[in-house]
């Protein structure tokens, strides 16, 4: 079993779609996109290799991402934030040498997202795919390097910031797609 803690950096690119319902009238405009962002979160990861043949092996795993990723457009009149990342993936592994490893990463991911304008916010849990590919190089015996690439799909969510009171109800729906760049620091036990 493989124990990693790792300094990620994540960048986001949102697509924002904004329908906008007043009464029965009905306006259905582009809102200023989020601009897309750059986060620095610390990552903790388990992995488990089976090696059914020598140069070959299958590493199955989870990892979850401390702290938050936020995206914000503009004028910082909408926010999204993504925190309580995890996600649980399957990375087939061949062996360039004794000490060395390229891989293939598939991963099932999950978080928990909110949306924020001027007034209201609105929270999801998102689900979504991710693929990837990495290195890994054990610079000992027990503690190895890693640098990875992975790109995540959450799909679109739907975000309502209803202001009641004024008679306005925005819904938001979100495509949500992360890519993290990885360097990590790891133990073999």
């Amino acid at each position: 079993m493989e124990v990693g803690v790792a300094h990620q950096i994540q960048s986001n690119d949102n697509i924002t779609r904004s329908d906008y319902y007043q009464g029965i009238f009905e306006d259905n405009t582009i809102i200023d996109p989020l601009d897309g962002a750059s986060n620095s979160i610390p990552r903790v990861a388990i992995n488990y290799d089976i090696q059914p043949f020598n140069k070959f092996a299958i590493g199955f795993g989870g990892s979850y991402l401390f702290g938050e990723s936020n995206d914000t457009n503009s004028d910082d009149a909408y926010k999204l934030t993504i925190k309580n990342a995890m996600s649980l993936y399957v990375a087939p592994k061949f062996l360039v040498s004794d000490t060395t490893g390229i891989y293939g990463k598939i991963s099932y991911n999950f978080a928990n997202s909110k949306f924020y304008d001027d007034n209201v916010n609105d929270s999801q849990f998102i689900m979504g795919y991710g693929y990837g590919f990495g290195i890994k190089s054990f610079v000992t015996k027990n503690l190895y390097l890693l640098a990875e690439v992975e790109r995540i799909n959450y799909g679109k969510e739907t975000y309502n910031t209803a202001d009641l009171a004024n008679e306005y109800n925005y819904i938001f729906p979100i495509n949500t797609k992360v890519t993290n760049a990885t360097i990590s620091l790891g133990a073999k036990f």
